[in-house]
């Protein structure tokens, strides 16, 4: 990672509290990065007031994590109480809702999706086709490494006839003549979620065997949106939707 001294020193006091808070935190995920975090301490400790101690283990890590964030509340008490990734966190809500790529050949929104997918809480993702697999290292860089279920298939209409078969839905986000605004459609889970290529959109043999295919609404000149930007509102929709029938099936 390229960070200089120069680059450290155009930054407020807060952010300077943040980068080695960002630093320590991947830390936590990628050991390798040792000396990087290393780095940003001792520019912490050269020019600001309160010095740290560098940890020499992974506990004090952890205190440093913790010391640093309190520091930061009082800079910023707008400041959530767990405003970072979490590490430890042993439930998460996943969805019973699938992605399906296909054909998608750029890997920063193959990435860009996984992260957002990952942060809504789908359960698995389905890569098909061209698509860049999620440990591609351009991936990686662009959804932050998340952890995820993925499994790969050559042909996308076999895991989907085999998914739709078990009782799946299968959903096609792509305008058309007869797509509706998904905004406006009640989903059923659980179900798949398709993205297609970013030139050709979802193939005419996928949208032949969706359950609904759907568009987002736009008003300006522009009557397309990038597939990253289009998955991070679908997703939102489709899994506030089943948030909310699962709030019903509970009450």
């Amino acid at each position: 990672m390229s960070f200089t001294e120069k680059d450290y020193l155009t930054l407020s006091y807060e952010n300077r509290i943040k980068k080695l808070i960002f630093a320590v935190k991947q830390l936590f995920v990628n050991e390798k990065d040792a000396d990087y975090v290393l780095s940003i301490a001792e520019l912490f400790n050269k020019h600001e007031k309160f010095k740290i101690e560098i940890p020499r283990n992974n506990n004090e890590w952890q205190r440093l994590y913790d010391d640093l964030y309190s520091i930061l509340l009082k800079e910023n008490p707008f400041l959530e109480k767990e405003p970072f990734d979490l590490q430890k966190k042993q439930i998460f809500n996943k969805f019973k809702v699938k992605i399906l790529f296909e054909n998608i050949r750029s890997p920063f929104n193959v990435g860009s999706i996984i992260r957002s997918g990952e942060a809504f809480g789908i359960e698995e993702f389905l890569i098909t086709g061209i698509t860049c697999k999620p440990d591609s290292s351009k991936v990686k860089k662009t959804s932050r490494d998340v952890k995820i279920n993925w499994n790969y298939y050559s042909n996308p209409s076999d895991i989907i006839l085999k998914l739709k078969n078990e009782g799946h839905k299968i959903y096609s986000i792509e305008k058309t003549c007869n797509s509706v605004p998904i905004n406006k459609y009640k989903f059923d889970f659980p179900c798949v979620i398709i993205f297609g290529n970013e030139e050709f959109g979802v193939s005419k043999e996928i949208l032949l065997i969706s359950d609904g295919i759907f568009h987002i609404e736009m008003y300006g000149l522009k009557k397309s949106l990038n597939v990253a930007a289009a998955a991070g509102i679908a997703l939102y929709e489709i899994t506030n939707q089943s948030k909310l029938q699962s709030e019903e099936i509970k009450f």
